[in-house]
């Protein structure tokens, strides 16, 4: 079979027996269990249970009856209804998420803030920068080889600091020696 296929179908939340089951009662059409293992690398033991599956996940109908007959959904419709349903699984995962995350914000913690920051990326090192000025209330220190790392934004926050009575100190390189 083709694994890449196989892999396709997986993104949409089915199992390798699914995926495979899939695969080959599209290849069929209308097919028997018996008629689906013969094609396919699925033990028959797993099967029905794969097929099964497949009707909850809308990618086959099924046909009562003796034998029972499996139809695969066309792949337009059945992989947009899983596309629908797996985004409407994320937005509410993610609205869960965010209200959740939200109940934390203004609890008091007895977490103390790490004094040590691990960050990379000029563009993130000086927004962290900006973001630990903005939330400074009394005292600044700032230990750097040259203030010319700064851009624009950290001046106006540095300025902003100031105006609020933030006390600023700045060790800064000058020929090897700190200033």
């Amino acid at each position: 079979m083709d694994y890449g296929l196989i892999n396709g179908l997986k993104t949409f939340n089915l199992t390798d027996y699914e995926a495979k089951a899939y695969i080959a009662l599209s290849s069929l059409g209308t097919a028997s269990v018996t008629e689906v293992s013969q094609i396919c690398d699925v033990p028959r033991s797993n099967l029905y249970s794969a097929l099964e599956s497949l009707n909850k996940k809308g990618f086959v109908d099924v046909q009562k009856g003796r034998p029972v007959l499996f139809k695969a959904v066309s792949p337009d419709k059945a992989l947009e209804d899983a596309e629908k349903a797996m985004a409407s699984k994320m937005k509410k995962s993610k609205e869960e998420v965010v209200r959740k995350i939200g109940e934390f914000k203004g609890k008091e913690s007895d977490i103390v803030p790490a004094l040590i920051w691990g960050i990379k990326g000029y563009n993130s090192v000086l927004s962290k920068i900006q973001e630990m000025v903005k939330k400074s209330k009394t005292e600044i220190m700032i230990n750097v080889p040259d203030v010319s790392i700064f851009d624009e934004k950290v001046y106006e926050e540095l300025k902003r600091a100031n105006e609020r009575g933030v006390k600023i100190k700045m060790a800064v390189e000058k020929k090897g020696d700190i200033e």
